[in-house]
């Protein structure tokens, strides 16, 4: 959507600087026009009538600029002659002619530097700053942008403040930074509602609709975008109708939905057609074609393409006319320039096949081997038969290595010492040999973790099985303070968490499950529970209570506990769980 957003820069660009002409309707502008006799207030009018025509009649808005611009150059009134340049420069650029758009900006921006009119030639800066995002230089246009809204600012002008956040908006979106491109949106819908114009809520809310649509916000876009559409048929604005068709057509688009979208783009371009949008239409058309093309309707994708192909020519041809013979002579320049680096060219693009190869092979080489260091690094920590499965791999590498050297050796005597093609071969062999031990380490974690698994799970039935007799002994902790003791029933102890220097209490008082902190170590507590036997240390950072295991879960990197009313799992040491079972089996 950012050519159709490029388009809306030139139109709103211009949407307050004729404030009387906004209050006064066609008809009664007409028949102020009759009965007008100097030239001055044929002028105003011709240039009002040509803004109020720019959104349902470019054609008609031409005339009446032309007119103006006529009748202005005549009389040397240079005020007048500055809006009728703005009108033509925004309806050439409608028209895809953006060579001429570009002289009647200029020419207007001349003029207000000459009578110091502040707010004109922020107008005029606004629009040479769309016309560089029209050629893409972004960096540019937001210069410019912001230039004409420092300008707004200082005359306090809030409306066209508001027209420059929308434009800056357009850029930031433009430049894929949306968070940017959505908060200068928002903040010109703000003050479009704070000024109740309508006209100006629309082009924000067209904005928002379109970030929310590339963030994959769809139900908020769908609502920003609906929005807008009613604004834009309570106004009669046309080419907002049009927009917004689009703008639904791309959201329809984006979840999937072709035949809705389809409908949406179709609508887009039968109101775009009626005031000659055609830089709309054209996009419309290259959206029908991939819609079209990815239902696998290849016709009609065919036939929108061409529509597309034609409308866009038009449009660069318009746009490049007056550089025909200098694009055909630089043409023919690079023609033979292309024939003369030919060989050069594909010299170089064979030698980046091959460095590219190779960083691919390196690539893939340290991924496998970070890939199984990984693995055999998280099993090392709880099996033993990890320094087997280490070994093994260790032995083979050293084995294809010895033996991709005796290869190259024999091979010495012919071609001689090549030490770059040695390790290129040692390389290979690396390469080759890590996919099948990378496969190798996996299923030894996977046997593993099913090993685990089945422990775990005959550890719990046999926990769920037993039934721990009754104790309600007390237990008295003390802790650094030695005034300050904590005491509890053994049955309602659930574990102790080390918590840096301080240890979390989790325990049951009226059958509500409560935490609470001590300073002191688990060290310090181990030592004051050596008579306990069903309270046991399970890890470095753990103290539980086995009364309250309710089952055991285990993969290829250990086992964990599921305590009663814990939301949290419980790590455990290698021994521990059959420390658990035969503590539990010593009391059956």
């Amino acid at each position: 959507m950012f050519s159709l957003k490029n388009h809306l820069v030139i139109l709103i660009a211009f949407l307050a600087i004729f404030s009387s002409a906004c209050a006064e309707s066609i008809d009664s502008l007409k028949l102020k026009l009759k009965i007008s006799t100097d030239n001055a207030t044929k002028t105003e009018i011709f240039n009002k009538l040509g803004y109020q025509y720019l959104r349902i009649s470019p054609v008609t808005s031409l005339d009446y600029a032309n007119k103006a611009l006529n009748l202005s150059s005549e009389d040397s009134n240079k005020y007048e002659m500055i809006n009728s340049y703005l009108i033509i420069g925004m309806v050439k650029k409608t028209f895809g002619q953006y060579d001429i758009a570009a002289q009647n900006y200029f020419n207007a921006l001349r003029i207000a530097e000459q009578l110091k009119l502040r707010d004109k030639e922020s107008v005029c800066l606004n629009n040479i700053g769309s016309l560089y995002q029209t050629q893409n230089n972004l960096k540019k246009a937001l210069e410019y942008f912001n230039k004409s809204l420092e300008i707004e600012r200082t005359l306090k002008n809030k409306e066209q403040v508001s027209i420059r956040l929308y434009n800056i908006g357009v850029i930031y979106e433009a430049m894929d930074s949306l968070d940017m491109a959505y908060t200068y949106y928002f903040n010109s819908l703000l003050i479009e509602q704070e000024l109740k114009n309508k006209e100006g809520e629309f082009y924000a809310l067209y904005g928002i609709s379109g970030i929310e649509t590339k963030k994959g916000s769809f139900e908020s876009a769908m609502i920003s975008i609906r929005k807008a559409l009613k604004i834009a048929e309570e106004i009669n604005d046309k080419n907002g109708i049009s927009l917004c068709y689009s703008e639904l057509g791309a959201l329809y688009k984006a979840i999937n939905d072709y035949q809705k979208a389809i409908v949406a783009f179709d609508s887009c371009i039968y109101f775009a057609s009626q005031i000659t949008l055609r830089n709309i239409m054209r996009l419309a058309y290259k959206e029908l074609s991939d819609i079209y093309s990815l239902q696998g309707n290849y016709q009609s994708a065919y036939r929108y393409l061409s529509l597309y192909t034609n409308i866009n020519d038009t449009i660069n041809n318009a746009e490049i006319s007056s550089k025909v013979s200098e694009l055909e002579t630089r043409f023919e320049m690079e023609k033979q320039e292309s024939t003369i680096n030919y060989l050069k060219n594909a010299a170089e693009l064979s030698e980046k096949v091959i460095k590219t190869e190779k960083r691919n092979k390196y690539f893939l080489l340290i991924t496998f081997l970070l890939s199984i260091f990984l693995a055999v690094s998280n099993m090392r920590r709880i099996l033993p038969e990890t320094k087997n499965i280490l070994l093994f791999s260790v032995l083979i590498f050293v084995f294809l290595l010895l033996l991709t050297f005796i290869i190259e050796f024999s091979g010495f005597y012919k071609r001689g010492f090549d030490i770059y093609l040695l390790f290129t071969s040692f390389v290979d062999v690396l390469t080759i040999a890590t996919l099948p031990i990378f496969v190798f380490v996996l299923l030894a974690e996977r046997f593993l973790m099913i090993k685990n698994l089945k422990t775990a799970q005959k550890i719990s039935e046999q926990i769920q099985e037993y039934k721990m007799p009754e104790n309600d002994s007390i237990i008295a902790f003390h802790f650094e303070n030695e005034k300050n003791k904590f005491e509890i029933a053994l049955k309602d102890l659930i574990c102790i968490e080390a918590n840096d220097n301080y240890s979390a209490f989790y325990y049951f008082k009226d059958n509500v499950q409560k935490k609470e902190l001590f300073r002191t170590t688990l060290k310090r507590i181990e030592e004051q529970l050596n008579r306990n036997d069903e309270v046991i240390r399970c890890h470095k950072s753990f103290i539980v209570n086995i009364r309250h295991i309710r089952s055991i879960t285990g993969n290829a990197q250990g086992y964990k506990l599921l305590l009663a009313d814990l939301n949290f799992e419980i790590p455990v040491s290698r021994q521990f769980p059959k420390e658990i079972l035969l503590k539990i089996q010593s009391n059956i």
